[in-house]
């Protein structure tokens, strides 16, 4: 897979990363998930091993690779190094999977030096594929994201510029010992406001924000799906200085034609609680 960037001017520049697979068909490729105010790019290549590693493209095109220490470097396991954000400074977050198939958090700083952590409390079980699965970092340095627990639930972390590592859920996530229930990070500002979604005790999904202060406010967009356990919700993706959310949720019309189908997928309910 060829990705592109598009310039303040709508110019659309195609790239791949140095090693990335080029064979038809695979779906493979080049991947980028995160750019910063002075054009720098990161993300993801998948070379013809079928192994992860992580790029750095300048604006003048000049591309970096890496991977972070630990990182699984087993062909066809689909393992290895997965940034997930850059900030304006040039310090990257993401997670490596280690050869146990532990996936660890990771943090680069503009030198290119290495620190891993793992959130407290988080799964070791091995080949389990569970982890520290940091999402956003903001331009003082503090990380949010998720782990999950030996009892399958999912928590939200923050991390601070200095390193302290303090996880939290959102009021009413459930702590059902499933696959995805919990609380999932997903964006954090400089004013340290965090967004993300987490999943109830009957299986809905709503958006929320945590204040730096750790209070929290529901949100479920008009229109979304409101059917117990339909796999649908309100999903917000990011958040920036001035508090401004966006994301994604599915309407009702497309709850209701799965629910009556017998699918079972995810939705919400109204708008808008905040807890302190």
């Amino acid at each position: 897979m060829r990705l592109a960037v598009q310039t303040a001017s709508s110019q659309i520049i195609s790239f791949d990363a140095p090693g990335a697979i080029s064979v038809a068909g695979s779906f493979d490729g080049t991947f980028p998930s995160s750019i910063n105010n002075g054009g720098t790019i990161t993300g993801i290549y998948i070379d013809a091993n079928t192994l992860y590693h992580g790029f750095l493209r300048s604006p003048g095109g000049e591309f970096l690779t890496f991977d972070a220490p630990g990182a699984s470097s087993a062909s066809g396991t689909f393992d290895g190094t997965f940034p997930s954000s850059i900030n304006n400074g040039g310090t990257i977050t993401g997670n490596h999977i280690d050869s146990k198939e532990l996936i660890h958090g990771f943090l680069r700083s503009p030198r290119g030096e290495f620190t891993t952590f793992d959130a407290p409390g988080v799964s070791s079980v091995a080949a389990s594929g569970y982890g520290t699965i940091p999402e956003s970092i903001n331009d003082a340095g503090a990380i949010t994201g998720h782990y999950t627990d030996t009892h399958n639930v999912i928590h939200g972390f923050v991390r601070s510029p200095s390193g302290k590592l303090s996880s939290f859920d959102a009021p009413g996530a459930g702590s059902v010992a499933a696959f995805g229930y919990g609380t999932s990070p997903k964006s954090i500002n400089d004013a340290g406001a965090i967004t993300g979604h987490y999943v109830d005790a009957r299986n809905v999904n709503h958006g929320f924000v945590r204040s730096p202060s750790d209070k929290f406010t529901t949100i479920d967009a008009p229109g979304a799906g409101t059917n117990a356990g339909s796999g649908f919700w309100t999903f917000p993706d990011s958040i920036n200085n001035a508090g401004a959310i966006a994301g994604h949720y599915i309407d009702a019309r497309r709850d209701e034609s799965l629910r009556t189908s017998g699918k079972r997928l995810r939705p919400n309910a109204a708008c808008c609680k905040t807890v302190g």
